[in-house]
């Protein structure tokens, strides 16, 4: 084998001074697009349009084949919902956007709290059935007092 159909050592193989730029550690390209997203929302010399703009293509890059497994999406919609929370104007303008909204509402974090759950962790729609396990059939659910309830 030829000197030139060999790989290069990987002592050889050139740095083109990354090391100078701090690159010499792992690049977190998910910290990357979380400060994009709070320096554009953040930034009080750009206009309104221009942050719009610029969200656009923070949200269309993080969402693509490339970077999608390394965004955390929740975070992202978290920051930007946090932004929303701040500036009316900028809520405004994100929620007539499609493309900010539909992502921001598809990627909600969950406070931990299902608003739709009773105490007993059932649905409102479930609260009232209840299924017979001898059966199968739904059977309306005997309401269970307690110990202040007036009979």
């Amino acid at each position: 084998m030829s000197p030139l159909e060999q790989a290069p050592r990987f002592e050889d193989v050139p740095d083109f001074g990354m090391n100078a730029f701090g690159m010499s550690e792992a690049f977190d390209i998910n910290a990357a697009f979380q400060e994009a997203v709070i320096g554009v929302a953040s930034d009080l010399e750009l206009e309104l349009e221009e942050k719009m703009r610029r969200m656009e293509v923070i949200v269309h890059e993080g969402t693509s084949e490339i970077y999608r497994d390394f965004v955390d999406f929740r975070q992202m919609a978290a920051q930007m919902q946090m932004m929303c929370n701040h500036d009316h104007a900028f809520n405004r303008s994100m929620q007539e956007n499609e493309l900010l909204s539909s992502f921001m509402d598809g990627h909600k974090t969950n406070d931990g709290h299902d608003h739709d759950k009773d105490s007993q962790g059932r649905h409102k729609d479930e609260e009232e059935y209840e299924i017979d396990p001898k059966t199968g059939k739904k059977t309306k659910r005997k309401k269970k007092r307690g110990w202040f309830q007036a009979r």
